[in-house]
């Protein structure tokens, strides 16, 4: 596996972090924007983060740890933040689209089209900003249980800086799940092909099986979804684990 950043994108002049949640930015992408991309990303969180009420506090406590990542440019939209319903992705695409077309960014970093641990608004932030880019820019995923394409080593001290972030800004909200979260010296990162995204967004989010393509990204793990996502009993058993206090 590549432990160096991609020589495909040591040109970029700019790239995006697009996140459904306040600590998300961290928690998934807090080694790529304190090394390979510091100084050079910016930080775009769909939702108001307000699952439990305390959206404010946390608008804060995202605007406080992007200056510690080394980012200087946050945006931040209004989408209620839901455990349970999904947001607008028609309504996402179509604002994606139009960001996109801009061409401030070289490239879009985002979450995995199965939302990392199952989270709804994660899997709709992700589908949508793919369809929006499909032809525009490059979007790499956050590679959760996917082999990557490259990876992002963290040395020391930016691992510690994530780790202090964590600690100091954001514990209250992880302090039941944080034992279950991937505090990894590494994250990886992949670009996913169109067919992967929409048929496991499909899969996730209306339990309709997808036929992939031989060399799927999601060969290996498709079975563990299936049996999550579309199981006979239709239980939604990755609802229960982990459960952030706010997601």
């Amino acid at each position: 596996m590549n432990t160096s950043f991609p020589k495909e994108l040591a040109d970029v002049r700019r790239a995006l972090v697009v996140v459904a949640h306040p600590d998300d930015e961290t928690l998934f992408f807090g080694g790529l924007l304190t090394t390979a991309l510091r100084g050079k990303a910016d930080v775009l969180c769909v939702t108001d983060g307000n699952w439990l009420g305390a959206g404010a506090e946390r608008k804060t406590h995202l605007q406080r740890a992007c200056e510690l990542l080394g980012v200087t440019n946050l945006e931040t939209w209004s989408y209620r933040d839901s455990l349970t319903d999904h947001l607008p992705v028609d309504e996402l695409t179509e604002r994606f689209t139009a960001l996109g077309q801009t061409g401030t960014y070289d490239a879009f970093f985002t979450h995995c089209p199965h939302g990392e641990y199952g989270h709804p608004n994660h899997m709709d932030v992700s589908f949508s900003l793919h369809a929006a880019l499909k032809t525009i820019a490059p979007v790499y995923c956050h590679a959760d249980r996917l082999y990557p394409d490259f990876s992002i080593k963290m040395d020391k001290d930016a691992y510690q800086l994530r780790m202090r972030i964590l600690w100091e800004i954001y514990f209250e909200e992880l302090k039941d799940s944080w034992r279950q979260l991937p505090f990894l010296v590494s994250e990886g990162y992949l670009a996913l092909g169109w067919q992967d995204v929409e048929g496991i967004y499909r899969l996730c989010s209306n339990k309709v099986i997808p036929s992939l393509v031989s060399g799927s990204a999601y060969h290996a793990l498709l079975p563990f979804l299936i049996a999550q996502w579309a199981s006979p009993d239709g239980l939604r058993r990755g609802r229960r684990s982990p459960r952030r206090q706010t997601p």
